[in-house]
């Protein structure tokens, strides 16, 4: 009996499809895993983009507050400066005038506080 070429040619293509059905098997894993950290990075991104509209947001928040902060703050400032003149212009102006304009001032600003919180 000597060898058959067809057996050594049909084990040649075992081997060959054994080979083939691995590279098929591993190159379906990758790309599963591909598919995986496609998703994830996507899921990522997106939590990321949501980080930073949520970041933007408040800080437009925080912007407009201060502006709105900075406006009260400089009418304070100009209306003690209108008083400060008023104090120093005035020749008759009397220590008692400054504090009764101070009184005026402070209860002004309580009545403000009290209309903007209610």
């Amino acid at each position: 009996m000597g060898f058959n070429p067809f057996f050594i040619f049909g084990g040649i293509c075992a081997v060959i499809i054994g080979i083939l059905f691995y590279l098929l098997s591993a190159t379906k894993t990758e790309l599963k895993n591909e598919r995986e950290l496609s998703t994830a990075r996507a899921i990522a991104i997106e939590s990321y983009e949501e980080s930073i509209k949520s970041a933007n947001e408040e800080l437009e928040k925080s912007a407009k507050a201060l502006k709105s902060l900075n406006a009260k703050n400089k009418r304070d400032k100009d209306e003690i400066n209108k008083i400060k003149n008023q104090l120093i212009s005035g020749a008759e102006s009397s220590c008692l005038d400054a504090i009764n304009a101070i009184y005026h001032r402070l209860h002004q600003q309580a009545r403000d506080k009290n209309s903007t919180s209610n």
